[in-house]
């Protein structure tokens, strides 16, 4: 891999070798051998840091030429993987909902059995002219028992209902990031920056070279221009 030149055979998409409407996608890498400054002082020169203009490392800027078959293709895969990752999300969203429902119409079926056993054995409700003093009749050991049953099977349906409930809110909220996300990595740009990186990050990590990103950080010196790369 040497520097570009005149010679038209380095001007070539760098993962296939066509030639043809070519475009060139930023990508940096920092130097194995940092040079240390100063201790920032100030959190302005700390921001400086997370922009790429560090004095702690040798940001150097290079470009790679990708042709428009090869960003095409990584997009059909990246919306392949995008779209079903939003369709198990959309899926585990429409499970935890429907089990949702079905607890929650548990529990409202429990509660009212248990609110017409309770009225059922209300001696006030029965004869409405008892003294409020009178001592209420004895309840069966049957009907104590069926009151526990149902109390249980409200508790146990709320507690299922629940989890569903934050299951289907966070699979909801995960399934927009991940369309999000998608839309963000889709762009042309960012697909281009990934063939990039993908393809000569081997060869500049052999060349000494570390941290190999896509994208563009102010403060890179831009060296490379063409399929080959001089670190």
């Amino acid at each position: 891999m040497t520097e570009a030149d005149d010679s038209s055979a380095n001007w070539q998409c760098v993962r296939c070798g066509r030639t043809e409407d070519l475009k060139a996608y930023d990508y940096h890498a920092y130097r194995a051998a940092t040079s240390h400054g100063p201790v920032p002082q100030s959190w302005k020169e700390i921001a400086k840091v997370f922009q790429g203009r560090t004095v702690y490392h040798h940001l150097i800027q290079f470009s790679a030429l990708v042709c428009p078959a090869c960003v095409r293709r990584l997009r059909w895969r990246r919306l392949g993987l995008v779209l079903a990752s939003v369709g198990v999300l959309a899926a585990v969203v429409g499970l935890c909902g429907v089990g949702h429902r079905h607890y929650v119409d548990r529990f409202r079926a429990a509660s009212r059995q248990l609110n017409d056993l309770l009225l059922a054995d209300d001696s006030e409700a029965i004869m409405p002219g008892l003294r409020q003093d009178a001592k209420p009749p004895k309840q069966s050991k049957a009907q104590i028992e069926e009151q526990g049953r149902l109390q249980r099977a409200k508790s146990d349906a709320l507690n299922m209902a629940a989890p569903l409930r934050w299951a289907t809110v966070l699979a909801a909220l995960a399934a927009v990031a991940v369309a999000a996300w998608g839309l963000w990595e889709l762009r042309r740009v960012k697909l281009g920056q990934s063939i990039a990186v993908a393809c000569l990050r081997p060869v500049l990590r052999q060349r000494g070279l570390k941290y190999v990103a896509r994208g563009h950080l102010a403060g890179g010196r831009v060296i490379g221009n063409s399929r080959g790369t001089d670190g």
